[in-house]
Parts: structure tokens; C-alpha cells; sequence
């Protein structure tokens, strides 16, 4: 048996110990290279210069022992099998030395289990080490695929019923939205409404497992709110233990919006070809027509059937056939004379160039012919001129400028052909552009180098693009839009080909500017408004404020205003309900105008605010924020105030003036007054409205001052002609207080109190909308309140009959909501007069 090489490193005093030890690794068929050490420092130095298959330690050494060197050995790192080999010592130091880490204890007096320990503890090191390296790769798998998914340039989702449970990196930059948000909503609330049943069907159908396409196309609305294409790629997965679909997500936004407008060029050109002056047709690579326009047909003087699918190359006229030939091999090819129609009995002198479409990387699939009918040699000019004509109003409809320029032999380009609205956007004629070889002379020297990189200088089958200004023939600067694109000259490879087009953004660029000029003029607006200008999330956070805003609240920036206010319900709002109505009714109307409402300030002080706020909203009409605008009233709430005790002062003593010459009325007026406005607080009329109509209420019968007193008084049945005096008192209280400044119409309602919507009411016979709300209140209750109380003339009717009379000409000559809220204060609320 070949011996097993090993590398023992032996901790013992005793050298004849250590080589009783190595005899006994030889016996057993060890080959062994070993060291013996005593001291820790021999022990450091020989873990740090040499690897070891197994550590045999006597327990204890006069400046070494078992546990120092197990403990080294630890504080190392290092994974090397110790077993302890000793003379005889006791159960429990054995034990302590197996706690500590060593693999066994062998007694010197019975070394031939040394080799079998070796051997085992060999075994279970390398299985360690095998655990090791595989942990270690899978560390490395780990790392691999977690670098790969965070810097995948594709967006990866994991979604799992219909929320996204994960999400890499990429998937931030196609949505604009972060992580955190994305993996905490509904993957459908991303997608636009037009394709979110699309999408969530057939991922329902694929998480059934019922067959469903893996990739497809569909909208998305990002976090800027605008639309973007994406392409997915679907899986199902396990994820967690439960069933997910893994997504690949591409933005293919620019993709999507380059092939709507190459379809919108396709098209384009299309109707060039159909509409052309001249006979166009295509062919395939065996010279085989496979479309026509009608002006060739014509030209020809056939039939559209006979000429689809005629070989030209087989035509008798072998010019006409070398020319198309041409065309085929990647050069124009072109023809001059009488053709003899192989598919009609007429001969017509055309004019026929031939050319290849070049698809690139040496194939040409066919190629185009433009025919032009030249019957009449001496209209030839003429015709010629019709012809240039019509392609220059063909070029003037497009907007934009084709062209193609070739290298000569100086190695700068030459422009070949150019079509489009030159004058228009540059002021001169295609001539005039041509005559200077190159057009790059109307680039401002200031971009030339930016034009040239992008656009003179490319490499073949490269293409560029750049945005730069020209110098209009009037001097003018125009901004443009550049696309080329460079091909290698198939019949003279060391020429280059330089296909263009350029594109007038003038008045993008413009727009822009304005855009920018606008928004500067907006943000300079909010920022020296006197007004508090605001925005704030559903939440009630600030997430917009001007300087205003701020100075109103008491705070020094707006920047303060928004850090230090997280709960506008309850540092902001006095009554934190006021907030709560506000949202109930914005949901409802997205919008209050002429608010007034109590704010808190910075230091607790509370003013007064009047302003208007409104809900904004995305598509779906989900609020995204509120914005409003206040100012500080609370100067002129102060004097609101004192102007209305002013005035609360001078009704009181009016109503004094009344009660002296008449204690009934004055008592009816109070009545009348209170009835009112509990009635106007049940309709649900403002604070404001119902402390004037208590004001007129208050005062209602001051007019009763200009009617004697011995006629009020009268304990009998009023004659026509004393009721006559007594109707008069409505407009002598109407003249007496109606230069006074009330900030309600109490003059009016006064006025008004003894009118009927039927008009059978007086002084004035009004009715319907021509009455004040508050005078038709004030009607019902003095109504009430004269039946149910005592008067010189007659006793109480009492409340039955009181209600019983408005209720039974409700909306005959009572307003019928004044009346039911009349009814449902005293029949349902038990309301009473006090006395």
C-alpha cells in the first residue's frame, strides 16, 4: 500500500515522545513531514508558514499547554483537526479539552488508536472544506445574480396576485416611480385604464396556466404622468411557495414612436407614389413589376392587370432591358427613346431612370423606375418645366428638407438631389443650396463643429442626429433638426454616400423658451404674492408654500412651514372638523370658494382666513394634492365684530324705542326674531345670513312708531281704515332704518315680512324669486308667532292652529321649505317660545 503523505505539526517537550509518535503515523502507513514546537510564538510561526494536515498536542508543556493552542488556533480562523495525545489524566480534563474544540484525547500508553483518530478527523475536515468551498460558491451565485438583477438594463418584476413584490432598479428608471412605492400597489394601478383589462386578463389566464402569449405590448402611466410603451416577457415561478410570474419589462417608448412615424413616412411616400406626375413603378430582383401608379399605366397605355407581374427583362428593346439590369446591380440606370408597348398597340417616347433599393450590406431586392412621357420633342422644354413644376409644389408640401450628397474625388461631399421646403426654411432655392457642393455654409460657426461631427464627418453604415441653428437668407437664425445617415458608393466603393434630412424646430425651440419664460414668470408670481399660495397632500402635509403662506402661519420660510408642520388637521386647524367638511365637500365639488376659517399660528395665536382651495387629480380621479389660496382677515374679522356689536347696539335700541310705546310688539318682535333663525340654522342657511335676518327680526315692527298708539291698542276688531294705517307701518320701518349701514339687507326684509309668493301680500304684491329667502322665513314666523300669542283685540289661537294655517297654504302663499322646517321645529323637536 503506497503511504499516505501527511503534515503533522506535534506540540510535546519530549523528542523521543514525538518520534514514538511518528513511528506509529509510519506504522500505520502515514508518510508523515512533520515539526516540533513548544511555545506559543513557535506554534504562531508555524501556522503562519506552513499549512498542516493535524495538530497532535501533548495537554500540558511547561510554557505551553492544549487550550492556549486550541484557542490560537480559533482566534486564527484557521480549520486544523487538534488531538490531544498525553499521559493519563482525569475524565473531567478530557472533557474540558473536547468542550474547548479538540477532536480526541489519546492516552501515549495506547497510541494504536492514533492512526484510526487521524484518519476520521481527516475525513471530516475534508468534508468541511467540501462544505466550505460549496457555501463559498454559493455565496458567489448569490452575488452574481443579485449584481446581474440590480443592473439588469431590463426592468424585472416578481408579481404575485396583484401586487409586485419585487422589483429591480431599472423598473425605478421606466416608471419614475421608487421601490418602495412600486412594491407597495396593485401592479394594475401603473398601467393606462385603456389597457389595464388587457393586461390583468391575460396574466389571470397565465396564473391559471391556460395558454397565453409570453411577450406583448401595453401603456403605462409613469410618476411624470406620462404615457410610456413598454414590452413584457412573462413567466410563471414559484416565489415564496406560491405562484408568481416572473416579468421582463422593456421601454420601448422610442421604438413605438419611430415605427408610428415610419408608418406615417410609409404612407406618406405612398401617396407620393399614387399621385406622382410622373409614372413610377418597383420591381423585384429578377426585373418583374410589382406596382404601378396610374400615370404609368397611362404613359404606357395599358392596363394596370396587363403590367403587374411583366418581366422587363425580357422586353425586345435591350437599352431598356441594360438600364433596368443596372439598377439591379446597385447604379441607376437610364433610357431615352420610343417605346413599343409589349401589352397595348402604342408607341410613346419616354424618358426612364431606373434605380436600386439598397437595403444595405450588398443585397438589392429590386429597384424603382420614374418614366416621363416625352412625345413631343418641341414641348420637351416645356414639358420639362410642367414636370419641374410639379415636383417642386410636391417638394413645397413637405416640411422638411431629403437629401443625398456624395464624396468626389477631393473627399468632400457634393450634394446629388434635394427635395423639400428649402426656401421656406432657409430662404434660398435648392440652386442655390447646390451651387455651394455642401449646405453646411448656413450653419452658424458656432455649431459647424457640432454639424460636422454628427452629420459631414460619419463613418459608413453609421447615422447621426444633432439639433443646431442656420443663418436664413434674411439673416434670421432657424433651429434644425439633422438626421444623415453614411453608405459606401456601390459603383465607386471609395466614395462615400450621405442620404440627410432636416427638419425645422424652430417653433418647438420657441415653445420651449416660452414654456421656460412662463413657468419663471408663474414661479415669480407665487414667490411675491401677498397672498398664502399652498398645496397639500390627502395626508396633511404641506408639499408647496410661498414666502406668504408662511408669514401668514408665523413661520420664517416656507422651508420651516413644511418641516416643522407633519399634521395640518391638528397644528393648523382650530377646529380640526372644519378640515374634515372641507375634504367631504371637495370630494363631492372639487372646489370652495370664499372660505373664512380659524387657523392656529406658529405660536399658538389664532387669525382668521378667507381663501379658496381645490382638488387636483390624475386620470383615473384620484386626488393627487389640494392647492388653494388664503389671506389674513383678521384685522377685518376684528372690526367685522365690533362693526356688528356697533350695530347689535343700535337695533336694541330701536327695538326700546319700539317696546315703549307697544310691549306687545316689542315682546312679538323678539319672538319672531329667535323663531327666524332657528328656522334659517334648520334650512342650513350660513352664520352670517342668519345673524341678520335675527338683526331685521329684531326690529321688524319699527314702523309701528308712526301708527297711534291708541290704534295698536284697540280691543276690537281693526275697521278697514285703522288696518289701512296699521299696513303702513312696513314702509315707514323700511324709510326709517334704510340709511342705515347694515351688512345685511335688513331694510329690505322689513320691508318684505307681510308679502306672499302668490303676490297677495303688501306694500308691494311681491312674489316668488323677487322676494328675499330671509323675508319669506320672517313671513312664516310672524305668522306663527301673531296666532299663537295674545292681543288687545283678541285672545291666543294657540300653536295648532298656527301651524295648521301655514301648513295648509304651504306653497300657496308660504314658501313650502320655510314651512316644513317651521313644522319640524315644533312637531319634531319641540320647539317653544321662551318667555
Amino acid at each position: 500500500m503506497k503511504d499516505k503523505s501527511i503534515r503533522v505539526l506535534i506540540i510535546e517537550e519530549s523528542e523521543d515522545d514525538a518520534l514514538l509518535i511518528i513511528r506509529e503515523l509510519k506504522n500505520g502507513g502515514y508518510n508523515p513531514v512533520y515539526e516540533r514546537i513548544e511555545t506559543v510564538a513557535e506554534m504562531k510561526k508555524a501556522l503562519k508558514n506552513k499549512q498542516w494536515d493535524i495538530i497532535l498536542c501533548d495537554y500540558k508543556l511547561p510554557n505551553f499547554n492544549a487550550s492556549l493552542a486550541i484557542t490560537l488556533l480559533k482566534e486564527a480562523n484557521i480549520d486544523i483537526p487538534v488531538i490531544v495525545v498525553t499521559d493519563a489524566v482525569g475524565e473531567e480534563t478530557a472533557a474540558d479539552c473536547m468542550r474547548l474544540g479538540a477532536k480526541d484525547y489519546i492516552m501515549k500508553g495506547n497510541l494504536p488508536r492514533l492512526c484510526p483518530a487521524i484518519e476520521r478527523e481527516l475525513e471530516d475536515a475534508a468534508v468541511r472544506e467540501k462544505k466550505r468551498q460549496a457555501e463559498k460558491k454559493l455565496h458567489l451565485s448569490e452575488d452574481k445574480y443579485r449584481f446581474l438583477f440590480e443592473n439588469a438594463g431590463e426592468g424585472i418584476l416578481i408579481i404575485q396576485g396583484d401586487m409586485i413584490k419585487f422589483a429591480n432598479p431599472a423598473i425605478e428608471a421606466i416608471t419614475g416611480y421608487p421601490r418602495n412605492i412600486i412594491t407597495t400597489r396593485k401592479f394594475t394601478s401603473f398601467i393606462h385604464p385603456d389597457d389595464r383589462a388587457m393586461v390583468l386578463d391575460r396574466h389571470m389566464q397565465r396564473m391559471r396556466g391556460e395558454p397565453v402569449e409570453t411577450g406583448y405590448r401595453f401603456r403605462i402611466i409613469g410618476a411624470d404622468g406620462k404615457q410610456r410603451w413598454l414590452y413584457i416577457i412573462s413567466r410563471t415561478i414559484s416565489w415564496d411557495g406560491m405562484p408568481s410570474s416572473l416579468n421582463f419589462v422593456m421601454d420601448i417608448t422610442s421604438h413605438k414612436q419611430a415605427e408610428d412615424e415610419l408608418r406615417a413616412s410609409e404612407e406618406k411616400y405612398r401617396l407620393i407614389f399614387e399621385n406622382s406626375p410622373l409614372g413610377l413603378l418597383s420591381f423585384d430582383e429578377k426585373g418583374v413589376i410589382v406596382a404601378c401608379n396610374d400615370n404609368f399605366v397611362k404613359i404606357i397605355g395599358s392596363s394596370r392587370e396587363k403590367l403587374i407581374g411583366l418581366n422587363m427583362l425580357n422586353l425586345p428593346d435591350e437599352k431598356i432591358v441594360s438600364a433596368v439590369k443596372r439598377a439591379l446591380k446597385g447604379t441607376h440606370g437610364f433610357y431615352e427613346g420610343e417605346y413599343s408597348s409589349v401589352t397595348a398597340k402604342k408607341i410613346t417616347p419616354v424618358r426612364c431612370l431606373f434605380a436600386p433599393m439598397d437595403v444595405g450590406r450588398g443585397r438589392i431586392p429590386g429597384g424603382v423606375g420614374i418614366i416621363e412621357d416625352i412625345t413631343e420633342y418641341k414641348r420637351a422644354e416645356k414639358a420639362l418645366q410642367k414636370s419641374e413644376d410639379r415636383f417642386r409644389r410636391i417638394s413645397s408640401i413637405i416640411s422638411d428638407i431629403n437629401y443625398s450628397c456624395s464624396t468626389k474625388e477631393d473627399g468632400r461631399f457634393t450634394i446629388d438631389w434635394m427635395i423639400g421646403a428649402t426656401e421656406q426654411i432657409s430662404g434660398y432655392s435648392i440652386e442655390e443650396i447646390k451651387a455651394q457642393k455642401c449646405w453646411r455654409f448656413l450653419v452658424v460657426e458656432e455649431d459647424r463643429a457640432l454639424f460636422e461631427k454628427n452629420v459631414i464627418d460619419l463613418a459608413p453604415g453609421s447615422h447621426g442626429f444633432c439639433e443646431h441653428r442656420i443663418r436664413h437668407k434674411n439673416g434670421g437664425i432657424i433651429w434644425i433638426a439633422s438626421y444623415a445617415e453614411c453608405f459606401i458608393d456601390k459603383e465607386t466603393p471609395e466614395h462615400f454616400i450621405l442620404y440627410g434630412a432636416l427638419v425645422d424646430i424652430t417653433e418647438h425651440k420657441l415653445a420651449d423658451a416660452q414654456l421656460l419664460e412662463s413657468e419663471e414668470r408663474y414661479r415669480s408670481v407665487v414667490e411675491n404674492a401677498q397672498e398664502g399660495i399652498f398645496q397639500t397632500t390627502p395626508e396633511g402635509r404641506f408639499r408647496m408654500a410661498n414666502q406668504a403662506m408662511a408669514t401668514i402661519l408665523g413661520y420664517d420660510s416656507p422651508r420651516e412651514l413644511m418641516d416643522r408642520v407633519t399634521d395640518i388637521t391638528r397644528q393648523i386647524y382650530v377646529n380640526p372638523q372644519d378640515r374634515i367638511r372641507i375634504l367631504e365637500t371637495l370630494d363631492l365639488h372639487n372646489i370652495i370658494r370664499k372660505g373664512e376659517l380659524p387657523f392656529y399660528r406658529k405660536d399658538g395665536s389664532v387669525i382668521w382666513v378667507f381663501g379658496n382651495v381645490q382638488s387636483v387629480r390624475d386620470k383615473s380621479g384620484k386626488v393627487l394634492y389640494y392647492e388653494g389660496i388664503i389671506e389674513d382677515i383678521t384685522d377685518r374679522k376684528n372690526n367685522a365684530d365690533q362693526l356688528r356689536k356697533a350695530l347689535g347696539g343700535t337695533v336694541q335700541a330701536i327695538a326700546s324705542l319700539v317696546e315703549s310705546r307697544d310691549h306687545y310688539t316689542a315682546g312679538h318682535q323678539r319672538r319672531v326674531a329667535e323663531l327666524a333663525a332657528a328656522i334659517a340654522e334648520e334650512m342650513g342657511l350660513p352664520p352670517e345670513q342668519n345673524e341678520g335676518l335675527s338683526m331685521a327680526g329684531i326690529i321688524h315692527d319699527i314702523g309701528k312708531v308712526s301708527v297711534p298708539s291708541d290704534i295698536l291698542n284697540i280691543p276690537r276688531k281693526l275697521t278697514a281704515i285703522e288696518f289701512g294705517l296699521v299696513k303702513t307701518h312696513v314702509q315707514s320701518g323700511y324709510d326709517i332704518v334704510k340709511d342705515i349701514e347694515f351688512p345685511w339687507p335688513v331694510a329690505r326684509m322689513i320691508l318684505e315680512h307681510h308679502e306672499r309668493i302668490n303676490g297677495s301680500g303688501y306694500p308691494n304684491g311681491l312674489t316668488g324669486d323677487e322676494l328675499l329667502l330671509e323675508s319669506k322665513i320672517m313671513a312664516v314666523a310672524d305668522v306663527v308667532e301673531a296666532m299663537a300669542s295674545h292681543r288687545p283685540y283678541r285672545a291666543a289661537l294657540g300653536f295648532d292652529a298656527a301651524l295648521e294655517e301655514i301648513a295648509g297654504k304651504k306653497d300657496i302663499i308660504y314658501d313650502s321649505a320655510v314651512v316644513d322646517a317651521c313644522l319640524f321645529l315644533f312637531r319634531e323637536k319641540g320647539y317653544a317660545f321662551r318667555e
